[in-house]
């Protein structure tokens, strides 16, 4: 019984180690602001007939915000999409090289959607939304930060790979 019970403690360390993550803290604040709007929303319109205007705008705000926030989480965490079965079948060497592959490609495409969305929200920066009128800044500010971290997060993979690669290097040697 106590083996299950540390594993359950340990679990829960993780899962608070995990949110103290200033990002995985935003993320779990907006779901939940995001929950509480829509449940207003439902609530309101359908109990009360009495809807909130624009709290679909603000919806569309929060799950911009949740998706563009949590793509460097999932990166971090390296549970993005992936065939770890086949990735784990491979040569040691080979899997090193296929995962550098990877990050380089994940460090160019999340660098260019950076300067792409960088781009749009300068020449964007005096639109407004139709409702609400909040700046177009406001909704491209999570997307450009969810790239940038993305970005900075396969470099960071990309170097530890990097040191690993070195690493087997000196055993075979």
């Amino acid at each position: 019984m106590r083996p299950s019970l540390f594993v359950r403690c340990n679990d829960m360390s993780r899962t608070s180690k995990k949110l103290s993550d200033p990002l995985v803290a935003l993320s779990t604040l907006v779901l939940f602001v995001l929950i509480t709007l829509t449940m207003s929303q439902v609530i309101l319109r359908t109990i009360f007939n009495y809807p909130l205007i624009g709290a679909e705008e603000l919806a569309r705000y929060f799950l911009i915000c949740i998706v563009f926030l949590g793509t460097p989480i999932a990166a971090k965490e390296r549970i993005h999409i992936s065939m770890l079965e086949i990735q784990s079948k491979l040569p040691p060497k080979f899997r090193i090289v296929l995962e550098g592959i990877i990050e380089v490609t994940w460090l160019v495409v999340f660098g260019f959607l950076t300067v792409s969305v960088s781009t749009a929200l300068v020449h964007n920066i005096n639109n407004r939304t139709v409702n609400l009128g909040i700046p177009s800044y406001v909704f491209l500010a999570p997307t450009l930060i969810g790239f940038f971290m993305t970005a900075v997060v396969s470099a960071r993979h990309l170097l530890s790979l990097r040191q690993r690669g070195r690493e087997s290097n000196t055993d075979i040697n």
